[in-house]
């Protein structure tokens, strides 16, 4: 008996001490947090990446891009929003003051794509006016969403905090937040950490961190960053359209998977209130527009909450004030033309880069001279606008 119960001390007593050095180690790795939003952003561009971040853009990507811009007092606008937008080359057609911040951020953390423009208005003191790309999918339930590898922005999301007060919706969002902040960046807190980061005290991850193979490389070792210019435009698109268009997308696509809670999801977490009211704080305009889709990845979107969707955007661009250019209106004659996309919902072209740009700008001048906020713009009259950018296509 005795010896049962000198066991179970023992264990207990080394449960403990794993534990403790686990926790120990998880606060080294957060000391950044306790410094803030200027801590965080000095120490991202000198952080590793490692897994899905090499290769892809993500919020320590836009922070170690533009961070070297050669003059950041000339940046008045930008462009935020998913892979769809990352394709938006603003400077190359006349927007010399623009960057395009667009990233794969904007599921990975609440209000993520906030994020990407609350990291630019801190970089560029001058940002007057943010483009923000606004699709069914950015549509996430109230609560809060934080993946692993994001975890070390959240000094970023609770600096927002005063502005997420704000919000009418958004309550268990809070709640989690202040209860993430008052455990220690412990999501979990419940869970013992050594269970919880089980897979990273593998002896041969720790390993392989101590020797430093685990694929981790410095974030400016990325080769990433050799695909974009300075103010996050890509440098290479493919001239030509699709001549052999993918085959009609399944339900059972991935894409259309994350559409499928969006209606019972409704309200949601207000981000596009949360982004007027942003705006509103900072003396930034806000333009709101949704970039086409492929009919078929349209009939879907109908399907899962497409309409809740619009109807919602319009009412937070009549109450701020805010025009929605939606190019998922029917008749507009992009969503019928899948030669246009070289995905399933993208146009990653060098042509569809253009007539989205366009549109967009299109869309903007008819709210500042006529003060429409829902312009409808067809693809023949960008078409017509933007003639000789067109032409630098190759007429492909």
């Amino acid at each position: 008996m005795r010896t049962v119960f000198a066991y179970v001390v023992v264990s207990m007593l080394a449960l403990a001490m794993v534990e403790g050095a686990v926790r120990a180690y998880e606060m080294s790795q957060a000391a950044t947090s306790t410094e803030g939003v200027e801590g965080l952003l000095r120490s991202l561009s000198e952080t590793k990446i490692s897994g899905r971040e090499i290769g892809n853009q993500y919020l320590v990507h836009n922070v170690a891009l533009f961070e070297h811009m050669p003059d950041p007092d000339a940046v008045h606008s930008a462009f935020v929003g998913s892979s769809r937008s990352k394709v938006l080359r603003p400077a190359r057609f006349g927007l010399a003051d623009a960057v395009n911040g667009s990233g794969n951020s904007y599921s990975e953390i609440s209000y993520g794509l906030l994020l990407q423009a609350e990291i630019l208005r801190l970089q560029f003191p001058n940002l007057r006016k943010v483009y923000v790309e606004a699709p069914v999918l950015m549509r996430r339930p109230d609560g809060l969403t934080m993946e692993r590898d994001h975890q070390k922005y959240f000094p970023l999301l609770l600096s927002l905090m005063p502005l997420i007060d704000q919000l009418d919706q958004a309550k268990q969002t809070k709640a989690e937040i202040i209860n993430y902040e008052t455990n220690g960046g412990s999501p979990d807190s419940h869970l013992l950490h050594f269970v919880r980061y089980r897979s990273d005290l593998r002896l041969t991850n720790l390993y392989r961190r101590l020797i430093g193979a685990d694929g981790s490389i410095p974030v400016y070792d990325d080769p990433w960053f050799k695909t974009v210019r300075p103010n996050g435009e890509r440098i290479d698109l493919s001239a030509a359209m699709n001549a052999n268009p993918l085959p009609p997308i399944a339900r059972e696509h991935p894409k259309i998977q994350r559409l499928t809670n969006i209606r019972s999801n409704f309200p949601w977490d207000g981000l596009f209130d949360l982004f007027a009211i942003w705006g509103k704080a900072h003396n930034i305009q806000i333009v709101f527009y949704q970039p086409p889709v492929r009919s078929d990845v349209l009939e879907f979107e109908k399907e899962y909450g497409l309409d809740l969707h619009v109807e919602d955007l319009k009412r937070v661009s009549e109450k701020y004030h805010i025009p929605f250019i939606d190019l998922e209106r029917e008749g507009l004659g992009f969503a019928e033309d899948w030669s246009l996309f070289s995905d399933e919902d993208h146009m990653e072209t060098c042509t569809g880069s253009i007539l989205l740009l366009e549109a967009i700008l299109q869309g903007e001048t008819m709210f500042e001279q006529d003060g429409e906020l829902f312009p409808a713009i067809s693809r023949r009259a960008v078409e017509s606008a933007s003639s000789q950018e067109l032409a630098s296509c190759n007429g492909k």
